[in-house]
């Protein structure tokens, strides 16, 4: 860590009877709240690749299986977010509330937001993907952007056993996936 003229120091506090830990960010500089704000992705395409490649270390050294999940956001022309920005944005507030903490979000540019998934194999991730369409999150996220979004997701070691591997499979499973019409919380399709 680069030393600032800052104290860094974070005290973890017990949060609940589950003893899951939370962060006093009361003691952090103002300038650095925006970097902690929960539900915002990375939007360094290099930082997210270089968090996968390491969570693929850790996956080959303990034997265990990480799926990647992508999604690529599709403007339409009914698009109310004008910025790409704005789009990542929405979908990472509207997945935060459906991930687990260990699960890691961020951007790849070009409209595809990624979501690696430690200890996940092809049935989980098929869940995963299955209860995000089954919670309307693809259809809050149109409601709200005005754009369509495509998901489709990868596993390691079981589907490929590199980053760039990892990413090929998942975009042509992507290119693959038959757009659908999904059902609102009223019953509308869309």
């Amino acid at each position: 860590m680069k030393h600032t003229e800052y104290d860094m120091s974070f005290i973890m506090e017990r949060a609940d009877r589950d003893d899951d830990l939370t962060l006093d960010v009361a003691s952090v500089p103002t300038e650095l709240t925006g970097v902690l704000e929960a539900g915002l992705p990375s939007f360094d395409p290099t930082a997210f690749l270089q968090l996968l490649r390491l969570e693929l270390a850790r996956a080959n050294r303990y034997n265990f299986l990480v799926s990647l999940l992508l999604m690529r956001i599709l403007p339409t022309a009914a698009a109310k977010c004008e910025t790409e920005r704005e789009r990542v944005s929405e979908l990472a507030h509207l997945l935060n509330a459906t991930l687990r903490t260990t699960d890691f979000l961020g951007s790849l540019g070009n409209g595809i937001v990624g979501v690696i998934t430690p200890h996940s194999d092809s049935d989980t991730a098929a869940r995963l993907l299955q209860r995000l369409q089954g919670q309307s999150l693809f259809w809050a996220f149109r409601r709200r952007t005005g754009c369509d979004l495509r998901a489709a997701f990868a596993v390691y070691p079981t589907d490929a056993t590199t980053v760039a591997a990892l990413l090929t499979v998942a975009m042509a499973r992507m290119r693959e996936e038959v757009p659908r019409s999904y059902t609102a919380v009223d019953g509308s399709a869309t």
